[in-house]
């Protein structure tokens, strides 16, 4: 099991400690677990991998006294964070949503992965720590118009390589049929 005080991986302005390896992964399940989803199972796919496959379990979150508890569906792999409070990835805060109609994204779990990585704006990196999981391995996330126009623009000016990118590239097409489609849609109403 491992425990974490979120704070002894973070550096004066905040961000997270490059060395920490796992850094990002405990940050995200603060950002599953502070967002709208509250607690339970997440979208969140488990880091772990034995010598030949990732895990193909899901995280469980609970929030016990505002210590993050947090275990793998599938292996052994789990913790407890503390000294998440008041950081970047705390979403308690956050405002989700908004006057304006929300719209589904529909995406495969790898692909709602990568879009975590991406530098987002709280309100979109809240709603996708909330995504609720469709199926075996597609997850559904409610943006407004504001919103995936953000998403779009983020994942356009996102430099990665390889796979990862080509997982940004459907997601992107994904996010602009969905804002082409509105548009289009609020467009005919106005005549």
């Amino acid at each position: 099991m491992l425990i974490v005080d979120l704070r002894h991986w973070l550096l004066p302005d905040g961000s997270l400690v490059p060395q920490a390896r796992l850094a990002p992964h405990i940050a995200l399940i603060v950002e599953c677990a502070t967002s709208c989803f509250g607690e339970g199972m997440t979208t969140m796919v488990c880091r772990h991998h034995d010598t030949r496959r990732q895990c193909d379990g899901q995280i469980c979150i609970a929030n016990k006294d505002g210590a993050l508890d947090w275990i793998c569906s599938s292996c052994d792999d789990g913790g407890i964070i503390t000294g998440w409070k008041g950081t970047r990835w705390d979403l308690s805060e956050v405002e989700i949503g908004s006057e304006d109609e929300e719209h589904g994204l529909y995406l495969p779990l790898d692909e709602l992965r990568a879009l975590r990585d991406l530098e987002l704006a709280p309100s979109v990196r809240a709603t996708f720590a909330g995504a609720i999981q469709v199926g075996e391995r597609d997850a559904c996330t409610p943006l407004t118009e504001a919103e995936l126009t953000s998403l779009v623009a983020a994942i356009s000016g996102a430099e990665v390589r390889g796979r990862a990118q080509r997982r940004l590239d459907r997601s992107l097409g994904r996010a602009e049929q969905i804002l082409i489609t509105h548009q289009l849609d609020r467009r005919a109403r106005a005549h």
